[in-house]
Protein backbone atom coordinates (compact mmCIF):
# COMPACT_ATOMS: atom_id res chain seq x y z
CA UNK A 1 0.00 0.00 0.00
CA UNK A 2 1.36 3.85 -1.09
CA UNK A 3 2.12 5.61 1.97
CA UNK A 4 1.75 9.86 1.33
CA UNK A 5 0.07 12.11 3.86
CA UNK A 6 -1.86 13.11 0.80
CA UNK A 7 -4.59 11.70 -1.16
CA UNK A 8 -7.50 12.22 -3.52
CA UNK A 9 -10.04 10.31 -4.23
CA UNK A 10 -13.92 10.11 -5.61
CA UNK A 11 -17.28 8.37 -4.56
CA UNK A 12 -19.62 8.07 -6.88
CA UNK A 13 -23.39 7.20 -6.65
CA UNK A 14 -25.96 7.86 -9.14
CA UNK A 15 -25.93 11.63 -10.02
CA UNK A 16 -24.18 12.67 -6.38
CA UNK A 17 -20.69 12.29 -5.72
CA UNK A 18 -17.66 13.31 -3.36
CA UNK A 19 -14.39 14.53 -3.76
CA UNK A 20 -11.94 13.46 -0.34
CA UNK A 21 -8.98 15.56 -0.74
CA UNK A 22 -6.21 14.33 2.11
CA UNK A 23 -3.73 16.98 2.64
CA UNK A 24 -0.86 17.66 5.14
CA UNK A 25 0.72 21.05 6.44
CA UNK A 26 -0.15 24.83 7.31
CA UNK A 27 0.03 25.47 3.02
CA UNK A 28 -2.79 23.71 2.71
CA UNK A 29 -5.53 25.99 3.75
CA UNK A 30 -4.78 28.36 0.91
CA UNK A 31 -6.10 25.00 -1.19
CA UNK A 32 -9.00 24.65 0.84
CA UNK A 33 -9.98 28.50 0.18
CA UNK A 34 -9.64 28.16 -3.56
CA UNK A 35 -11.74 24.96 -3.55
CA UNK A 36 -14.71 26.93 -1.07
CA UNK A 37 -14.55 30.32 -3.67
CA UNK A 38 -15.34 27.72 -6.39
CA UNK A 39 -18.97 27.04 -5.13
CA UNK A 40 -19.52 31.50 -6.03
CA UNK A 41 -21.63 31.25 -2.74
CA UNK A 42 -23.54 34.61 -1.67
CA UNK A 43 -23.77 33.49 1.42
CA UNK A 44 -22.03 30.49 3.75
CA UNK A 45 -23.10 28.88 6.63
CA UNK A 46 -20.55 27.49 8.91
CA UNK A 47 -22.07 24.62 11.12
CA UNK A 48 -20.17 23.03 13.87
CA UNK A 49 -21.48 20.67 16.58
CA UNK A 50 -18.96 22.01 19.53
CA UNK A 51 -16.17 19.04 18.75
CA UNK A 52 -14.05 21.20 16.41
CA UNK A 53 -10.83 22.62 17.96
CA UNK A 54 -10.79 26.25 17.67
CA UNK A 55 -7.72 26.90 15.63
CA UNK A 56 -9.50 25.00 13.12
CA UNK A 57 -12.68 26.53 13.05
CA UNK A 58 -10.97 30.01 13.58
CA UNK A 59 -9.48 29.04 9.95
CA UNK A 60 -12.72 28.27 8.39
CA UNK A 61 -14.29 30.80 9.29
CA UNK A 62 -11.85 33.52 7.79
CA UNK A 63 -11.90 31.44 4.98
CA UNK A 64 -15.27 31.98 4.44
CA UNK A 65 -15.61 35.16 5.48
CA UNK A 66 -12.58 36.96 3.25
CA UNK A 67 -15.42 35.36 0.05
CA UNK A 68 -18.70 35.87 1.56
CA UNK A 69 -20.93 36.78 4.73
CA UNK A 70 -20.65 33.46 6.80
CA UNK A 71 -22.88 32.58 10.02
CA UNK A 72 -22.00 30.33 12.41
CA UNK A 73 -24.51 27.71 13.32
CA UNK A 74 -23.59 25.43 16.47
CA UNK A 75 -26.01 22.27 16.56
CA UNK A 76 -27.93 22.13 19.89
CA UNK A 77 -26.56 19.30 22.42
CA UNK A 78 -29.25 16.47 22.67
CA UNK A 79 -29.81 13.29 24.28
CA UNK A 80 -28.59 10.31 22.03
CA UNK A 81 -31.53 8.68 20.51
CA UNK A 82 -31.95 4.92 19.91
CA UNK A 83 -34.14 5.50 16.49
CA UNK A 84 -31.48 3.17 14.49
CA UNK A 85 -32.20 6.00 11.37
CA UNK A 86 -30.38 8.37 12.84
CA UNK A 87 -27.81 6.36 15.35
CA UNK A 88 -27.65 9.14 17.70
CA UNK A 89 -25.45 11.29 15.06
CA UNK A 90 -27.75 13.25 12.61
CA UNK A 91 -29.21 16.72 13.13
CA UNK A 92 -32.85 17.39 12.44
CA UNK A 93 -32.87 20.97 13.03
CA UNK A 94 -33.24 23.89 10.54
CA UNK A 95 -30.28 25.57 8.81
CA UNK A 96 -30.16 28.97 7.70
CA UNK A 97 -30.47 29.50 4.10
CA UNK A 98 -27.07 29.85 2.25
CA UNK A 99 -24.35 27.23 1.81
CA UNK A 100 -23.26 25.13 4.32
CA UNK A 101 -19.98 24.18 5.10
CA UNK A 102 -19.58 21.75 7.96
CA UNK A 103 -16.41 21.92 10.59
CA UNK A 104 -16.48 19.18 13.48
CA UNK A 105 -17.11 15.32 14.40
CA UNK A 106 -19.77 12.98 13.03
CA UNK A 107 -23.07 14.90 13.78
CA UNK A 108 -21.81 18.06 12.17
CA UNK A 109 -20.47 15.90 8.99
CA UNK A 110 -23.81 13.58 8.93
CA UNK A 111 -25.44 17.16 7.90
CA UNK A 112 -26.15 17.86 4.11
CA UNK A 113 -23.31 20.15 3.03
CA UNK A 114 -21.34 21.47 0.43
CA UNK A 115 -18.11 20.97 2.28
CA UNK A 116 -17.10 18.81 5.03
CA UNK A 117 -14.30 19.38 7.11
CA UNK A 118 -14.01 16.67 9.45
CA UNK A 119 -11.61 17.23 12.59
CA UNK A 120 -11.68 13.46 13.96
CA UNK A 121 -11.05 10.19 12.67
CA UNK A 122 -14.45 9.36 13.39
CA UNK A 123 -15.87 11.57 11.43
CA UNK A 124 -13.37 11.57 7.95
CA UNK A 125 -13.94 7.92 7.98
CA UNK A 126 -17.97 7.83 8.40
CA UNK A 127 -20.48 10.49 8.00
CA UNK A 128 -17.74 13.11 5.97
CA UNK A 129 -18.15 10.71 3.21
CA UNK A 130 -21.76 9.86 3.09
CA UNK A 131 -23.37 10.99 -0.07
CA UNK A 132 -26.77 13.09 0.79
CA UNK A 133 -29.14 13.77 -2.15
CA UNK A 134 -29.83 17.57 -1.98
CA UNK A 135 -26.19 18.15 -2.33
CA UNK A 136 -25.13 16.45 -5.42
CA UNK A 137 -21.76 17.66 -5.48
CA UNK A 138 -19.62 17.87 -2.00
CA UNK A 139 -15.65 18.13 -0.97
CA UNK A 140 -14.65 16.29 2.29
CA UNK A 141 -11.14 17.94 3.20
CA UNK A 142 -8.73 16.54 5.88
CA UNK A 143 -6.05 17.49 7.29
CA UNK A 144 -3.78 14.18 8.20
CA UNK A 145 -1.35 16.50 10.13
CA UNK A 146 -3.88 17.72 11.96
CA UNK A 147 -5.45 13.94 12.82
CA UNK A 148 -2.15 12.57 13.91
CA UNK A 149 -1.77 15.34 16.47
CA UNK A 150 -5.29 14.90 18.16
CA UNK A 151 -6.14 12.89 21.20
CA UNK A 152 -5.21 9.09 21.23
CA UNK A 153 -8.81 9.13 22.53
CA UNK A 154 -10.37 10.31 19.68
CA UNK A 155 -8.15 8.26 16.98
CA UNK A 156 -8.53 4.95 19.36
CA UNK A 157 -12.66 5.70 18.23
CA UNK A 158 -11.93 6.93 14.83
CA UNK A 159 -10.18 3.30 14.33
CA UNK A 160 -13.48 1.46 15.73
CA UNK A 161 -14.99 2.89 12.18
CA UNK A 162 -12.01 1.39 9.93
CA UNK A 163 -12.06 -1.69 11.48
CA UNK A 164 -15.83 -1.85 10.53
CA UNK A 165 -14.89 -1.46 7.32
CA UNK A 166 -12.49 -4.30 7.35
CA UNK A 167 -14.71 -6.26 9.51
CA UNK A 168 -17.68 -6.17 7.13
CA UNK A 169 -16.45 -5.21 3.63
CA UNK A 170 -12.84 -6.04 2.73
CA UNK A 171 -11.49 -8.94 5.37
CA UNK A 172 -8.03 -9.19 3.48
CA UNK A 173 -6.80 -6.05 4.94
CA UNK A 174 -7.38 -8.18 8.45
CA UNK A 175 -3.68 -8.88 9.24
CA UNK A 176 -2.41 -5.69 7.94
CA UNK A 177 -4.93 -3.52 10.43
CA UNK A 178 -3.69 -5.92 12.93
CA UNK A 179 0.06 -5.09 12.85
CA UNK A 180 -0.95 -1.41 12.76
CA UNK A 181 -3.36 -0.52 15.99
CA UNK A 182 -2.16 -0.68 18.93
CA UNK A 183 -3.26 0.57 22.52
CA UNK A 184 -1.64 3.53 22.48
CA UNK A 185 -3.19 4.72 19.47
CA UNK A 186 -1.16 7.11 18.10
CA UNK A 187 -0.19 6.78 14.34
CA UNK A 188 1.41 9.60 12.36
CA UNK A 189 -0.32 11.23 9.20
CA UNK A 190 0.77 8.57 6.34
CA UNK A 191 -0.71 5.88 8.11
CA UNK A 192 -4.10 7.73 8.87
CA UNK A 193 -4.09 8.24 5.32
CA UNK A 194 -3.72 4.80 3.96
CA UNK A 195 -7.12 4.35 6.64
CA UNK A 196 -8.55 6.71 5.00
CA UNK A 197 -7.71 5.41 1.68
CA UNK A 198 -9.69 2.20 2.85
CA UNK A 199 -13.00 3.10 3.99
CA UNK A 200 -12.98 5.80 0.56
CA UNK A 201 -12.32 2.71 -1.71
CA UNK A 202 -14.81 0.04 0.72
CA UNK A 203 -17.19 3.34 0.67
CA UNK A 204 -16.59 3.78 -3.44
CA UNK A 205 -17.23 0.08 -4.11
CA UNK A 206 -20.42 -0.69 -2.72
CA UNK A 207 -22.30 3.02 -3.15
CA UNK A 208 -21.54 3.15 -6.66
CA UNK A 209 -24.09 -0.06 -7.52
CA UNK A 210 -25.84 1.02 -4.41
CA UNK A 211 -26.59 4.08 -4.53
CA UNK A 212 -29.46 4.14 -1.94
CA UNK A 213 -27.58 1.84 0.24
CA UNK A 214 -30.51 -0.08 0.38
CA UNK A 215 -28.63 -3.43 -0.66
CA UNK A 216 -25.53 -4.17 -0.21
CA UNK A 217 -23.86 -0.94 0.98
CA UNK A 218 -25.67 -1.31 4.43
CA UNK A 219 -22.84 -3.35 5.16
CA UNK A 220 -21.24 0.25 5.88
CA UNK A 221 -23.57 0.69 8.75
CA UNK A 222 -22.74 -3.35 10.68
CA UNK A 223 -23.19 -2.59 14.01
CA UNK A 224 -24.23 0.70 14.29
CA UNK A 225 -28.04 0.31 15.03
CA UNK A 226 -26.41 -1.83 18.57
CA UNK A 227 -24.00 0.92 18.81
CA UNK A 228 -27.11 3.30 19.13
CA UNK A 229 -28.82 1.14 21.85
CA UNK A 230 -25.16 1.24 23.56
CA UNK A 231 -24.41 4.72 23.86
CA UNK A 232 -28.30 5.20 24.86
CA UNK A 233 -28.00 3.40 27.47
CA UNK A 234 -24.45 3.51 28.61
CA UNK A 235 -23.08 6.29 27.13
CA UNK A 236 -21.41 8.15 30.55
CA UNK A 237 -19.84 5.07 31.31
CA UNK A 238 -18.04 4.59 27.74
CA UNK A 239 -14.86 5.99 26.53
CA UNK A 240 -15.09 7.72 22.81
CA UNK A 241 -15.74 4.95 20.01
CA UNK A 242 -16.45 2.04 22.86
CA UNK A 243 -20.06 1.81 22.36
CA UNK A 244 -19.30 1.16 18.41
CA UNK A 245 -16.89 -1.41 19.27
CA UNK A 246 -19.69 -3.28 21.61
CA UNK A 247 -22.27 -2.61 18.46
CA UNK A 248 -19.78 -4.68 16.67
CA UNK A 249 -19.69 -7.48 19.17
CA UNK A 250 -23.44 -7.59 20.14
CA UNK A 251 -23.57 -8.47 16.09
CA UNK A 252 -20.98 -10.70 16.14
CA UNK A 253 -22.58 -12.93 18.89
CA UNK A 254 -26.37 -12.65 17.37
CA UNK A 255 -24.98 -14.37 14.31
CA UNK A 256 -23.08 -16.84 16.14
CA UNK A 257 -26.56 -17.76 18.26
CA UNK A 258 -28.81 -18.07 15.09
CA UNK A 259 -25.84 -19.82 13.91
CA UNK A 260 -25.90 -17.93 10.52
CA UNK A 261 -21.94 -17.66 10.62
CA UNK A 262 -20.02 -19.99 8.23
CA UNK A 263 -17.26 -19.92 10.57
CA UNK A 264 -16.49 -17.81 14.26
CA UNK A 265 -15.89 -14.55 13.23
CA UNK A 266 -16.07 -13.37 17.11
CA UNK A 267 -12.58 -13.87 17.71
CA UNK A 268 -11.68 -11.85 14.71
CA UNK A 269 -14.00 -9.01 15.89
CA UNK A 270 -12.26 -9.27 19.55
CA UNK A 271 -8.71 -9.47 17.95
CA UNK A 272 -8.44 -6.44 16.05
CA UNK A 273 -10.81 -3.90 18.69
CA UNK A 274 -8.56 -5.14 21.83
CA UNK A 275 -5.21 -4.37 19.24
CA UNK A 276 -7.03 -1.26 19.42
CA UNK A 277 -7.32 -0.70 22.70
CA UNK A 278 -10.95 -0.03 22.45
CA UNK A 279 -14.03 -1.64 24.73
CA UNK A 280 -14.08 -5.93 24.54
CA UNK A 281 -16.90 -6.71 27.17
CA UNK A 282 -19.64 -4.56 28.87
CA UNK A 283 -18.72 -1.95 31.88
CA UNK A 284 -19.54 -3.86 35.25
CA UNK A 285 -22.19 -1.47 36.08
CA UNK A 286 -24.15 -2.06 32.52
CA UNK A 287 -27.68 -2.62 33.45
CA UNK A 288 -28.37 -5.67 30.96
CA UNK A 289 -32.24 -5.44 31.11
CA UNK A 290 -32.58 -2.01 29.86
CA UNK A 291 -29.04 -2.83 27.28
CA UNK A 292 -30.88 -5.44 25.88
CA UNK A 293 -34.49 -3.40 25.86
CA UNK A 294 -32.60 -0.54 24.05
CA UNK A 295 -31.46 -3.08 21.80
CA UNK A 296 -34.69 -4.52 20.52
CA UNK A 297 -36.15 -1.15 19.83
CA UNK A 298 -32.92 -0.58 17.48
CA UNK A 299 -33.69 -3.30 15.40
CA UNK A 300 -37.23 -3.63 14.77
CA UNK A 301 -36.66 -3.21 10.88
CA UNK A 302 -34.06 -5.81 11.13
CA UNK A 303 -30.24 -6.44 11.76
CA UNK A 304 -27.48 -6.53 9.33
CA UNK A 305 -25.36 -9.86 10.22
CA UNK A 306 -22.33 -11.28 8.98
CA UNK A 307 -22.19 -15.19 7.51
CA UNK A 308 -18.06 -14.39 7.20
CA UNK A 309 -15.57 -11.74 7.23
CA UNK A 310 -17.01 -9.55 4.38
CA UNK A 311 -20.33 -11.44 3.62
CA UNK A 312 -23.49 -10.28 4.61
CA UNK A 313 -25.68 -13.13 5.61
CA UNK A 314 -28.56 -12.85 3.37
CA UNK A 315 -31.90 -14.47 3.28
CA UNK A 316 -35.11 -14.46 1.06
CA UNK A 317 -32.96 -11.68 -0.79
CA UNK A 318 -32.82 -9.57 2.37
CA UNK A 319 -29.63 -8.71 4.09
CA UNK A 320 -31.57 -7.67 7.24
CA UNK A 321 -31.86 -10.11 9.20
CA UNK A 322 -35.46 -9.87 11.81
CA UNK A 323 -33.77 -10.98 15.41
CA UNK A 324 -35.93 -12.53 18.88
CA UNK A 325 -35.63 -10.12 21.47
CA UNK A 326 -34.28 -13.79 23.41
CA UNK A 327 -31.23 -13.57 21.47
CA UNK A 328 -30.49 -9.84 21.38
CA UNK A 329 -30.90 -10.43 25.36
CA UNK A 330 -28.52 -13.75 25.38
CA UNK A 331 -26.05 -11.65 23.43
CA UNK A 332 -25.74 -9.10 26.27
CA UNK A 333 -25.58 -11.77 28.68
CA UNK A 334 -22.78 -13.31 26.94
CA UNK A 335 -20.74 -9.78 26.34
CA UNK A 336 -21.57 -9.42 30.49
CA UNK A 337 -20.09 -12.46 31.06
CA UNK A 338 -16.93 -11.87 29.16
CA UNK A 339 -15.89 -9.16 31.58
CA UNK A 340 -16.18 -11.44 34.65
CA UNK A 341 -13.57 -13.98 32.77
CA UNK A 342 -11.13 -11.49 31.83
CA UNK A 343 -10.09 -10.45 35.67
CA UNK A 344 -8.94 -13.84 36.20
CA UNK A 345 -6.26 -14.51 33.33
CA UNK A 346 -2.44 -12.86 33.48
CA UNK A 347 -0.92 -13.18 30.12
CA UNK A 348 1.96 -12.08 28.57
CA UNK A 349 3.12 -8.23 28.24
CA UNK A 350 2.41 -6.09 24.90
CA UNK A 351 4.30 -3.49 23.10
CA UNK A 352 1.85 -1.11 24.92
CA UNK A 353 1.84 -1.66 28.31
CA UNK A 354 4.33 -4.34 29.70
CA UNK A 355 3.74 -7.25 32.24
CA UNK A 356 1.36 -7.38 34.40
CA UNK A 357 -1.97 -8.55 35.94
CA UNK A 358 -5.11 -8.38 33.43
CA UNK A 359 -7.15 -4.82 33.89
CA UNK A 360 -10.66 -4.24 31.97
CA UNK A 361 -9.98 -2.72 29.32
CA UNK A 362 -6.50 -2.58 28.29
CA UNK A 363 -3.90 -5.08 27.31
CA UNK A 364 -3.57 -8.56 28.92
CA UNK A 365 -7.15 -9.32 28.34
CA UNK A 366 -8.21 -12.75 27.25
CA UNK A 367 -8.67 -11.12 23.54
CA UNK A 368 -5.49 -9.05 23.32
CA UNK A 369 -3.40 -9.65 20.69
CA UNK A 370 -0.86 -11.03 22.92
CA UNK A 371 -3.05 -14.32 23.13
CA UNK A 372 -4.47 -14.26 20.32
CA UNK A 373 -3.84 -13.91 16.71
CA UNK A 374 -5.79 -12.48 14.20
CA UNK A 375 -7.63 -13.91 11.41
CA UNK A 376 -6.62 -17.81 11.25
CA UNK A 377 -3.82 -17.74 13.24
CA UNK A 378 -1.52 -14.78 11.51
CA UNK A 379 -0.73 -12.40 14.44
CA UNK A 380 0.40 -9.21 11.47
CA UNK A 381 2.68 -8.06 14.03
CA UNK A 382 5.34 -5.40 12.75
CA UNK A 383 9.03 -4.86 13.79
CA UNK A 384 10.00 -2.63 16.59
CA UNK A 385 12.29 0.86 15.69
CA UNK A 386 15.84 -0.90 15.84
CA UNK A 387 15.75 -4.17 14.70
CA UNK A 388 14.11 -6.18 17.42
CA UNK A 389 11.07 -8.50 17.01
CA UNK A 390 7.68 -7.84 18.42
CA UNK A 391 8.01 -9.30 22.32
CA UNK A 392 11.55 -8.99 22.23
CA UNK A 393 12.77 -6.67 24.83
CA UNK A 394 15.91 -6.72 26.86
CA UNK A 395 15.32 -6.78 30.79
CA UNK A 396 12.15 -7.41 32.11
CA UNK A 397 9.80 -9.55 30.57
CA UNK A 398 12.34 -11.17 28.63
CA UNK A 399 11.08 -15.07 29.43
CA UNK A 400 7.61 -14.08 28.22
CA UNK A 401 8.56 -14.10 24.42
CA UNK A 402 5.41 -14.30 22.48
CA UNK A 403 5.94 -17.84 20.10
CA UNK A 404 4.42 -17.91 16.46
CA UNK A 405 1.60 -20.44 15.12
CA UNK A 406 3.23 -23.66 14.12
CA UNK A 407 6.78 -22.98 16.33
CA UNK A 408 8.12 -24.44 19.55
CA UNK A 409 8.67 -22.03 22.50
CA UNK A 410 12.10 -21.80 23.94
CA UNK A 411 12.69 -20.95 27.48
CA UNK A 412 15.57 -18.73 28.21
CA UNK A 413 18.77 -20.08 28.88
CA UNK A 414 18.08 -23.29 26.80
CA UNK A 415 20.98 -24.44 24.71
CA UNK A 416 19.07 -26.50 22.61
CA UNK A 417 15.98 -26.10 21.25
CA UNK A 418 13.46 -29.33 21.53
CA UNK A 419 12.49 -30.96 18.28
CA UNK A 420 9.84 -30.25 16.03
CA UNK A 421 6.71 -31.99 16.22
CA UNK A 422 6.90 -35.28 13.50
CA UNK A 423 3.49 -37.76 13.02
CA UNK A 424 3.15 -40.84 13.83
CA UNK A 425 2.43 -43.28 10.94
CA UNK A 426 -0.94 -42.86 11.12
CA UNK A 427 -0.46 -39.07 10.64
CA UNK A 428 -1.30 -38.25 14.06
CA UNK A 429 1.47 -35.61 15.04
CA UNK A 430 3.33 -36.66 18.33
CA UNK A 431 3.85 -33.92 20.66
CA UNK A 432 7.65 -34.53 21.61
CA UNK A 433 8.14 -31.04 22.97
CA UNK A 434 6.75 -27.69 23.54
CA UNK A 435 4.85 -27.16 20.89
CA UNK A 436 2.04 -25.32 19.60
CA UNK A 437 0.03 -26.87 16.61
CA UNK A 438 -2.71 -25.81 14.47
CA UNK A 439 -5.44 -28.21 14.53
CA UNK A 440 -7.58 -27.03 11.66
CA UNK A 441 -4.60 -28.37 9.54
CA UNK A 442 -3.79 -31.44 11.67
CA UNK A 443 -7.04 -32.32 12.89
CA UNK A 444 -5.52 -34.10 16.18
CA UNK A 445 -2.49 -34.81 18.11
CA UNK A 446 -1.02 -37.66 20.47
CA UNK A 447 -0.57 -36.12 23.97
CA UNK A 448 0.58 -39.29 25.43
CA UNK A 449 3.71 -39.13 23.92
CA UNK A 450 4.89 -36.21 26.44
CA UNK A 451 1.87 -36.28 29.15
CA UNK A 452 1.52 -38.78 31.94
CA UNK A 453 -2.17 -37.68 33.12
CA UNK A 454 -5.11 -39.16 31.76
CA UNK A 455 -5.38 -36.98 28.82
CA UNK A 456 -5.49 -39.72 25.70
CA UNK A 457 -6.67 -37.76 22.53
CA UNK A 458 -7.31 -33.85 21.60
CA UNK A 459 -8.60 -32.61 18.43
CA UNK A 460 -11.18 -30.90 15.97
CA UNK A 461 -14.07 -32.08 14.42
CA UNK A 462 -16.64 -30.78 12.25
CA UNK A 463 -20.04 -31.91 11.43
CA UNK A 464 -21.90 -30.77 8.39
CA UNK A 465 -24.91 -29.22 8.01
CA UNK A 466 -28.44 -31.39 9.42
CA UNK A 467 -25.58 -34.29 10.34
CA UNK A 468 -26.22 -36.05 13.21
CA UNK A 469 -23.31 -38.03 15.66
CA UNK A 470 -23.76 -39.78 18.86
CA UNK A 471 -20.98 -39.37 21.68
CA UNK A 472 -20.51 -41.79 24.02
CA UNK A 473 -18.45 -42.19 26.96
CA UNK A 474 -17.90 -46.04 27.12
CA UNK A 475 -14.66 -46.21 29.03
CA UNK A 476 -13.83 -42.89 29.15
CA UNK A 477 -15.03 -39.73 29.68
CA UNK A 478 -15.49 -36.77 27.17
CA UNK A 479 -15.10 -32.89 27.23
CA UNK A 480 -16.43 -30.86 24.37
CA UNK A 481 -15.84 -27.03 23.31
CA UNK A 482 -17.97 -25.52 20.61
CA UNK A 483 -15.77 -23.20 18.36
CA UNK A 484 -18.00 -22.42 14.84
CA UNK A 485 -21.44 -23.12 14.07
CA UNK A 486 -24.11 -23.92 16.24
CA UNK A 487 -26.65 -27.48 16.54
CA UNK A 488 -28.20 -29.10 19.07
CA UNK A 489 -27.68 -31.94 22.05
CA UNK A 490 -29.69 -34.24 23.07
CA UNK A 491 -29.43 -37.50 25.26
CA UNK A 492 -31.40 -40.03 23.61
CA UNK A 493 -33.38 -42.43 25.28
CA UNK A 494 -33.50 -46.45 25.37
CA UNK A 495 -35.10 -47.95 21.73
CA UNK A 496 -35.17 -44.20 20.52
CA UNK A 497 -34.25 -43.71 17.52
CA UNK A 498 -31.14 -41.16 17.95
CA UNK A 499 -31.64 -39.65 14.20
CA UNK A 500 -35.18 -38.38 15.52
CA UNK A 501 -34.30 -36.52 18.47
CA UNK A 502 -32.50 -33.61 17.34
CA UNK A 503 -35.32 -31.00 17.96
CA UNK A 504 -35.97 -31.60 21.35
CA UNK A 505 -32.12 -31.07 22.11
CA UNK A 506 -29.91 -28.04 24.05
CA UNK A 507 -29.08 -25.46 21.80
CA UNK A 508 -25.34 -25.51 21.33
CA UNK A 509 -23.72 -21.92 19.57
CA UNK A 510 -19.64 -20.90 19.59
CA UNK A 511 -18.43 -20.90 23.15
CA UNK A 512 -20.79 -23.92 24.52
CA UNK A 513 -18.91 -26.59 27.18
CA UNK A 514 -20.49 -29.98 26.99
CA UNK A 515 -18.64 -32.36 29.48
CA UNK A 516 -19.78 -36.25 29.16
CA UNK A 517 -19.12 -38.50 32.24
CA UNK A 518 -17.81 -42.23 32.07
CA UNK A 519 -21.17 -44.12 30.76
CA UNK A 520 -23.48 -40.76 29.51
CA UNK A 521 -23.79 -40.54 25.57
CA UNK A 522 -25.29 -37.69 23.58
CA UNK A 523 -26.31 -37.21 19.81
CA UNK A 524 -24.49 -33.84 18.26
CA UNK A 525 -26.72 -32.43 15.47
CA UNK A 526 -25.40 -29.66 13.52
CA UNK A 527 -27.37 -26.88 12.32
CA UNK A 528 -27.73 -25.38 8.92
CA UNK A 529 -24.39 -23.77 9.15
CA UNK A 530 -22.51 -26.89 10.14
CA UNK A 531 -21.03 -27.45 13.39
CA UNK A 532 -17.21 -27.62 14.49
CA UNK A 533 -16.36 -28.43 18.19
CA UNK A 534 -13.17 -29.35 19.82
CA UNK A 535 -12.70 -32.82 21.68
CA UNK A 536 -10.79 -33.98 24.63
CA UNK A 537 -10.90 -37.66 25.71
CA UNK A 538 -9.76 -38.80 29.04
CA UNK A 539 -9.05 -42.31 30.06
CA UNK A 540 -10.16 -43.61 33.75
CA UNK A 541 -8.33 -45.41 35.69
CA UNK A 542 -9.34 -49.39 35.96
CA UNK A 543 -11.38 -49.18 32.88
CA UNK A 544 -10.13 -50.92 29.69
CA UNK A 545 -10.29 -48.99 26.41
CA UNK A 546 -8.98 -45.62 27.99
CA UNK A 547 -5.47 -46.28 26.30
CA UNK A 548 -7.80 -46.72 22.46
CA UNK A 549 -10.46 -44.18 22.59
CA UNK A 550 -10.08 -41.34 20.20
CA UNK A 551 -12.48 -38.64 18.93
CA UNK A 552 -12.64 -40.79 15.92
CA UNK A 553 -14.64 -43.49 17.99
CA UNK A 554 -18.12 -41.28 17.30
CA UNK A 555 -21.03 -43.25 15.69
CA UNK A 556 -22.90 -41.20 13.08
CA UNK A 557 -26.51 -41.04 13.78
CA UNK A 558 -27.50 -40.40 10.43
CA UNK A 559 -26.49 -42.02 7.43
CA UNK A 560 -23.54 -41.26 5.58
CA UNK A 561 -21.46 -42.06 2.72
CA UNK A 562 -19.42 -45.14 3.45
CA UNK A 563 -16.21 -42.93 2.94
CA UNK A 564 -17.30 -40.40 5.88
CA UNK A 565 -18.05 -43.00 8.33
CA UNK A 566 -15.55 -43.30 11.08
CA UNK A 567 -14.38 -46.70 12.50
CA UNK A 568 -12.53 -47.94 15.54
CA UNK A 569 -12.23 -51.62 14.94
CA UNK A 570 -9.14 -53.00 12.72
CA UNK A 571 -9.75 -54.92 9.35
CA UNK A 572 -9.81 -58.73 9.98
CA UNK A 573 -6.81 -61.03 8.99
CA UNK A 574 -6.66 -63.63 6.63
CA UNK A 575 -8.26 -65.87 9.24
CA UNK A 576 -10.86 -63.81 9.92
CA UNK A 577 -9.64 -62.72 13.11
CA UNK A 578 -9.14 -58.88 14.26
CA UNK A 579 -5.22 -57.69 13.21
CA UNK A 580 -3.84 -55.59 16.08
CA UNK A 581 -0.24 -56.14 15.47
CA UNK A 582 -0.16 -52.58 13.74
CA UNK A 583 -2.97 -51.01 16.10
CA UNK A 584 -0.57 -48.10 18.33
CA UNK A 585 -1.56 -47.53 21.68
CA UNK A 586 -2.43 -44.00 20.84
CA UNK A 587 -5.52 -42.10 18.66
CA UNK A 588 -5.72 -42.63 15.65
CA UNK A 589 -6.81 -39.46 12.97
CA UNK A 590 -10.20 -37.90 13.60
CA UNK A 591 -12.03 -37.10 10.59
CA UNK A 592 -11.36 -34.20 8.54
CA UNK A 593 -13.61 -30.90 9.46
CA UNK A 594 -14.80 -30.45 6.00
CA UNK A 595 -14.27 -33.24 4.05
CA UNK A 596 -14.72 -36.71 6.25
CA UNK A 597 -11.12 -37.85 4.99
CA UNK A 598 -8.17 -38.29 7.29
CA UNK A 599 -6.37 -34.96 7.53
Amino acid sequence: MRRSARLDRRIQAGAAHLTLAVRDGEHSWGELGARIAEFEARRFVLVTDGTAPRGQLARVRALTAARAPTVLHELRTRPHPTDPATDGRADAEALPDGTVIAVGGERACAVPAAVRVPTDLAAACGSALALHRPVPAALAWVRSDLLAAGPAARTRAGLVAVVRHVLAVCPAHCPALAGLLTPGARHDARTLTALLALCADARSALVCFDPDETGPALALGYGRSLAAAARATLGPTLAPGDADALGLLLASAVAARLGLAARPTGRAHRDLLARNGSATALPAAADLDRLAAAAVATTRSGLLLLADLGRPYCADGRLLTPVDGAVLRAAVGELAARADRADRITLPHSRAAGAGPVRPGGPGRPDHPSAQPCCRGRPGRTPEPGGRAPGRRSGAGRDRVPVRPGRQAQHRGDQKRPSRDRSSAEGVPVMTGTVITDLRRRGAVDPTRVLTGPLRAVGLQWLDPGRSVEVAAEGVERALYITAGSGTATVPEAGTDASTVADSGLPLVEGTALTLPLGARTVLTAGTAGLEYFHAILAVAGRPGGATAHPAAERPATERPPAEQPTTEPPPGPDGAADTSDTPDRPETPPSPKGGEAR
